[in-house]
């Protein structure tokens, strides 16, 4: 099932989502800042790896006119310019997230358990 769409995806919706699948979001404040900081590094990896992975050489060379002209956007900031601009990107990061949301989500259980003994 793909949750996210390009109308709706966002970090914040993606780490709401993740927490309240797994029943996270009760966790002490402490414990869930840091796991909300762990999943938005993880996804921030996983959509520059599916975004790298799916980029032509014209892609790449226009990523790299990006970062030229506006050194001040991070690589992140770059691709995601870039992928505004390339539906086929965008088609590629909504696979990208919309699998690790799976990922993330198809143990909750397992997940939840493991956090309890800790």
């Amino acid at each position: 099932m793909n949750t996210f769409t390009a109308e709706n995806f966002s970090p914040k919706f993606f780490i709401e989502h993740i927490m309240k699948t797994n029943k996270l979001g009760e966790s002490n404040p402490l414990l869930k800042k840091k796991i909300e900081k762990e999943i938005l590094g993880t996804l921030n990896d996983r959509i520059l790896v599916t975004i790298l992975g799916a980029m032509t050489d014209e892609d790449k060379a226009a990523y790299q006119a990006i970062r030229k002209a506006h050194p001040e956007i991070t690589e992140f900031g770059a691709m995601l310019a870039l992928i505004e601009e390339i539906p086929a990107l965008n088609e590629h990061m909504l696979k990208g997230i919309n699998d690790l949301a799976e990922e993330l989500t198809k143990d909750a259980e397992g997940l939840r358990d493991a956090l309890d003994q800790k």
